[in-house]
């Protein structure tokens, strides 16, 4: 540990080095060293890894760590191993979303801009052949469409698209294909598209779903079978959490009510369905003018 934090071996210093290339050997101890800064760091990994992002990124590493979870026996350290190159992988490919966005908004802002100023040539070009008659003309249709734009901003501020109508960009896209490459066909023997959602429920989020559902528009019939399946699940676990509520409220007394929950919380049957309907019945019975426990 003491090794770990102190500067006997720096990685970096030994990859900026351009004098001499260091040796297959130099390597091996430069990255085991670097490992083991993740490995005992008491900061969040991702933290070390944002902080660290060239050396996390550089394919060499990645192919080492690769490697050495292949090598490892040891099933505790094949797994840490494994958890941190997850990691490693899923930063790595958040940051490289996160600078296409950046690139795309500024070559949008650049291309809005050149014709934002061919507009305005176009109409000093229109203006110089203009004669006074037109000219007042234009004024007064410059002045009408002022009114008229600030018309439609007030309206637009109203009718604020809803988080269902905005448009998915491309690298909301792009951070969801592992997702679909997980839940889509085609499956492993034995899967289906009901046991894939079955499996995967809680990470159906809904821009994910709202990804699924643009592929489905676009005649893909995985994403379909998928939705089907999800919604069938969605009804399945209402329907749970429905007669779970039941069990809970026929109790009567709050005491036993309370008992109730905590018998449902052991038998892992409380979800966000059960929250949900839970949520609502506390909601309706202050709007009917409870003011405790009933």
């Amino acid at each position: 540990m003491d090794e770990v934090n102190s500067d006997a071996f720096d990685l970096t210093s030994l990859l900026q080095n351009d004098d001499d290339e260091p040796s297959n050997t130099e390597m091996e101890q430069a990255y085991e060293m670097f490992l083991g800064q993740l490995v005992f760091s008491t900061n969040d990994p991702r933290i070390d890894i944002m902080e660290n992002y060239d050396l996390c990124a550089d394919p060499k590493w990645i192919s080492w760590l690769e490697n050495k979870i292949g090598s490892t026996r040891d099933v505790e350290e094949k797994m840490a191993l494994k958890d941190l190159s997850d990691m490693i992988i899923d930063v790595k490919k958040r940051v490289e979303l996160s600078q296409a966005k950046e690139e795309r908004e500024a070559q949008e802002a650049e291309e809005a801009e050149k014709n934002r100023i061919a507009a305005a040539e176009g109409e000093m070009e229109t203006g110089r052949a203009m004669s006074g008659t037109d000219v007042l003309r234009k004024a007064a249709a410059v002045d009408n469409a002022g009114v008229d734009n600030m018309v439609k901003e007030q309206e637009g501020e109203q009718k604020k698209k809803t988080f269902y109508e905005t448009d998915l960009t491309p690298e909301i896209r792009a951070s969801y294909e592992d997702m679909c490459s997980k839940v889509l066909p085609p499956y492993r023997p034995g899967d289906s598209a009901e046991s894939v959602v079955f499996n995967s429920y809680d990470q159906f989020d809904a821009q994910f779903i709202k990804v699924l559902n643009e592929r489905a528009e676009n005649g893909d019939t995985g994403s379909q079978e998928v939705l089907a399946a999800l919604a069938m699940e969605q009804q399945k676990r209402v329907n749970a959490a429905t007669e779970a509520l039941k069990e809970v409220l026929s109790k009567g007394e709050p005491m036993r009510m309370e008992g109730a929950i905590v018998k449902l919380a052991k038998e892992g049957r409380i979800d966000e369905p059960f929250l949900l309907l839970l949520e609502a019945n506390a909601d309706q019975a202050m709007a009917a003018g409870a003011t405790g426990p009933a």
